[in-house]
């Protein structure tokens, strides 16, 4: 039984327990002197995106050592910041972080709980100007060049095809088509999506703007009659599936071998690039579509009373340069925000990053889904369920 909590003890007690270290080290109890190093960043992040590789050449190169809290996912993030802030176990313990991973569909929340710090006025000079209407969109990015959050890893949901004739999805003079190529007679039981990023693609389909979305969030019949509307839109793509997928596993049995049964579909980009590397007998292309895709960027933000804000800015300033993102992006397995950095990655991400997303502006075409909340998330998880299962 070592090591283990007593069941009774729930996360947010754990939270607090953590805490209460920090407010006995801040009330008396004397701090090891590499706790005020000036080379010590504090960092909030999500196992994997800091592995060993990627410290050391911060170590050697910028002189910043990283002292990692790991957190399970982004409530826990959004848990141990918020109890911080709000003097759990006793007002005036320094916050004990001075930057945070943070999804950017999160930064609205933060923002109005007034949880984030604005960032150095240089953070956002890497970001691709494709990015910057995103950052804007979701409250990373105010009019007068404010920022409080700056990417850090992006993704896509691609159009992907497999076997002969793929490559030319990828090589239409008039630019990539859009999803409905999906729907095509040559593809028909053919086809395997995701649940979750078929109903983000139905979303986009019949309400491009969000203006519908947005109503849902507040207003039960506005989330039925969109969803209702978003299930109608993707009925003749649930007719041309072999299947769907919902992880790597079920991925792979859909895409690769002498039986795999898709030809085409969508698929995370991780996955995408993975595929066209292990796959020497058929080609593999993959394009964002015309209409977009559903995306995801990671990044790092502030906390609101972070003690040692400095040195944030210096991890901001060491991620700015092309070749110590490429080295994030080797070491993590994930593709860099900063177009800047693909050329220096390794050659097959490099390649797959500059001729999907930089070629024919893919990257300009992807659109970040907000965190959904109140009937929208129920009506959205709804939809999910009956693409899945119909």
């Amino acid at each position: 039984m070592a090591g283990r909590l007593p069941p009774t003890i729930g996360r947010r007690r754990v939270l607090r327990m953590g805490l209460v270290g920090a407010g006995l080290a801040a009330h008396g109890m004397a701090r090891p002197a590499w706790a005020d190093h000036p080379r010590r960043l504090r960092l909030l992040a999500f196992d994997g995106q800091w592995p060993e590789a990627v410290r050391d050449r911060l170590s050697r190169d910028h002189g910043l050592t990283l002292d990692v809290t790991w957190a399970a996912d982004a409530d826990e993030v959004w848990e141990r910041v918020r109890l911080a802030r709000d003097g759990h176990p006793a007002p005036g313990v320094d916050m004990p972080f001075d930057l945070m991973c943070l999804g950017l569909e999160d930064v609205a929340r933060w923002r109005a709980a007034d949880l984030l710090a604005p960032l150095p006025a240089d953070a956002l000079a890497p970001v691709a100007d494709a990015l910057r209407p995103v950052l804007a969109a979701h409250g990373a990015l105010d009019a007068d060049g404010t920022a409080v959050w700056a990417p850090l890893a992006l993704g896509a949901t691609v159009m992907l095809a497999v076997g002969e004739g793929a490559e030319s999805l990828a090589a239409r003079p008039d630019g990539p088509p859009g999803w409905d190529w999906l729907l095509s007679d040559a593809l028909a039981g053919r086809v395997a999506l995701e649940p979750h990023a078929a109903v983000w693609i139905g979303v986009r389909i019949v309400d491009p703007d969000g203006t519908r979305l947005s109503e849902a969030e507040t207003d039960k019949a506005a989330a039925r009659a969109l969803f209702r509307d978003v299930d109608a839109a993707l009925k003749p793509y649930r007719a041309a599936l072999a299947d769907v997928w919902t992880d790597t596993v079920t991925f792979d049995h859909r895409f690769r071998g002498a039986a795999a049964p898709a030809l085409a579909g969508c698929a995370w980009d991780g996955l995408a690039r993975a595929l066209a590397v292990a796959s020497t007998a058929a080609p593999v292309a993959a394009v964002v579509p015309a209409e977009g895709a559903p995306g995801w960027l990671d990044g790092l933000a502030i906390p609101r009373g972070a003690v040692f804000p400095e040195r944030a800015a210096r991890l901001l300033a060491a991620l700015a340069v092309p070749e110590t993102a490429a080295a994030w992006g080797a070491a993590t397995g994930w593709l860099p925000a900063d177009p800047r950095a693909w050329p220096a990655l390794p050659a097959p991400m490099g390649a797959w990053a500059e001729s999907v997303l930089a070629a024919g502006d893919g990257l300009s075409r992807l659109w970040i889904p907000p965190r959904l909340t109140g009937p929208a998330a129920d009506a959205f998880d709804a939809s999910r369920s009956r693409f899945e299962f119909p």
